[in-house]
């Protein structure tokens, strides 16, 4: 709570190509008005707290489509050897889609087991 009157107004903010990708880089341009530096200061202080890098969620989606029916998540590795590291959602992420033929045997053995036991 401020005792001298304060205005913080963000009239812009950019960032981004797609809704689901978390980007590397976002720009806010606003403004900060207040008679007090100490108090513009104690602003600027708390505007840097809160920006820290987004924590990975994994299946963040997971939750809500299994809430009504029965559901299995797991992780299929799609790295490509040599490649660094990146997570999920951001703008460098790569899938070397060889793998991608590992994860549709894994999920086509799944069903037929899933059905024999029906």
């Amino acid at each position: 709570m401020s005792i001298a009157p304060s205005l913080v107004t963000i009239g812009s903010i950019n960032g981004g190509v797609r809704g689901n990708i978390i980007p590397n880089k976002v720009q806010m341009i606003g403004t900060i008005r207040t008679f007090d530096k100490d108090i513009q200061k104690d602003f600027h202080d708390r505007i840097r707290h809160v920006l820290v890098p987004p924590v990975e969620m994994g299946a963040e989606d997971f939750p809500f489509l299994t809430q009504n029916s029965k559901g299995l998540y797991f992780y299929l590795g799609v790295r490509t050897k040599g490649k660094e590291i990146t997570p999920q959602h951001s703008p460098n992420y790569y899938v070397d889609e060889s793998a991608l033929i590992i994860g549709t045997k894994t999920l086509a053995n799944l069903a037929i087991d899933y059905l024999k036991m029906k």
